[in-house]
């Protein structure tokens, strides 16, 4: 499990993540999803999942993480996948989880924008 950040480390990885919006991605189920948002969301699950209902709620990452009180953070990638009716079911996995999956590299916290060849 990746460490928690504090909210200044949150919202730097944030702001360095956000090239990775409106791109297709292919989730751990095999769909293809599009990223909605990038975000600083809560370290622990419960606190994230209703973070997620916030934001279907809002639309608003930061109105969404008002409830939240503690020192520790994470960031996600929001998105919802492709194929189906008009009712958008959000998911979210942690930017840590998704660029390590993906083979994005993310170095001293710090993310480069490049792929991993593989050989």
């Amino acid at each position: 499990m990746e460490r928690p950040y504090l909210i200044g480390e949150a919202i730097y990885l944030c702001k360095q993540c956000q090239y990775l919006v409106g791109k297709i991605i292919l989730t751990q189920n095999n769909d293809f999803a599009l990223i909605e948002s990038i975000a600083v969301a809560p370290y622990s699950k419960i606190n994230k999942r209703l973070f997620i209902e916030l934001y279907k709620e809002m639309w608003d990452a930061e109105k969404a993480l008002r409830f939240y009180q503690h020192p520790h953070f994470d960031v996600i990638a929001i998105f919802y996948q492709i194929k189906g009716g008009p009712a958008r079911q959000l998911e979210y996995e942690t930017i840590g989880e998704l660029l390590e999956r993906t083979k994005y590299i993310l170095t001293d916290r710090i993310l480069a924008q490049q792929r991993i060849n593989s050989t």
